[in-house]
Order: C-alpha cells, then structure tokens, then sequence
C-alpha cells in the first residue's frame, strides 16, 4: 500500500491518523456548498476538552442560524510550549451569509465574546497560500474551495492535513472529532 503524506506531515513527524484525513479531504472534495469557505480556527486557554467542544457547538449552531451551513475537522494537540489546544477547521457555505460577520478576530465580536464565556482564547490562521492570498490583496481568513478550480481545492486538501500530522497530539483517548452532516439538526 502506498504511503500517504502530505508537504505538511511530512515537516510534522509524519501522518497521524490517515483514516482522519482521508475523511478530510472527502469534506473538501465532495462538499454541496456553492461557496465554500475554509476556516482555521485554534482555541487555546483550557486543560480540559469539554470547553472547546462547547464552542465549536456554539459556532457552528450561530453559523447555521444566520443561514451558511458548515461541517468541521478538529484536533487536539499539546505542545511542551503550548498547553492543550483544539484546531479545528470549518468547511462554511457563504452563498447567502458572509462568515466573515462571525468568525473574525475583531475584539468584542461574537466569537471574542463567546470564547471569553468559555474561558477560552482562539486564533483564526490564515491560509498561507498566494493562491488564496495573493500579495497584492489584504490578507482573508479564509481559504475559497471552488469545485470549478482543482488548484485551489487540492490547497485546501493540503492545508486541512494539519490536523492530521504526527507532531504534537497528546495521550488522550480521543483526539479527533467532527461533525456528523447527515445526523438531523434540531432547531
């Protein structure tokens, strides 16, 4: 069988969990979205798991309110630096409502202000591809993932493997999660 790596594990000790990724890049590659956006979001500041879980609830339950469906991969990692953090990355719709109303650093905004209920800090981490921000262009948060552009899609692919790489998951019983978009959302 072929090994799967990606420039990212590959710089991070290795593949962690392939099985994790290839359901990843599924997400990327197979969503329904007619403008889809990929966050990455990172949120710090809590030894235990539940406070992340919560806010990723919260965001996801705000985000579809207002209308932009989304699905999302998260990992857990620890780091002799840094204590227990969550990355998550947030596959968004953004056809009707703009994310960007939601999921920004702006001190005050809804997400500074649900994460400070939490006890919890987050970081939103840009793709560091030109091909989603180009130099002459401000910075987004976000990367697009047009079915239509196989270049930016297999950027996307590539970016959301950091969740996978080897490098800093702790010993914990669970490290992945994410969400379930065939399981029926209650209003």
């Amino acid at each position: 069988m072929k090994k799967i790596t990606t420039r990212i594990t590959d710089a991070n000790e290795g593949m962690h969990d392939l099985k994790g990724y290839q359901k990843a890049k599924e997400m990327i590659e197979s969503h329904e979205y007619v403008q889809a956006r990929l966050y990455h979001v990172c949120f710090m500041g809590s030894t235990q798991v539940k406070p992340y879980q919560d806010a990723i609830k919260a965001l996801a339950e705000k985000l579809r309110k207002h209308g932009a469906p989304c699905q999302w991969k998260a990992a857990l990692e620890e780091d002799d630096g840094k204590e227990l953090h969550m990355h998550v990355y947030f596959l968004v719709e953004s056809h009707k409502f703009d994310p960007n109303h939601i999921i920004n650093r702006k001190a005050g905004g809804w997400l500074d202000i649900m994460t400070l209920k939490r006890d919890i800090t987050f970081h939103i981490n840009p793709p560091r591809s030109a091909i989603h921000n180009p130099q002459d262009k401000p910075t987004k948060n976000y990367a697009t993932v047009p079915k239509t552009k196989q270049v930016k899609v297999a950027d996307c692919v590539e970016w959301i493997s950091y969740l996978y790489k080897a490098r800093s998951k702790p010993a914990l019983s669970q490290i992945y999660f994410s969400s379930r978009p065939g399981r029926q959302v209650k209003d």
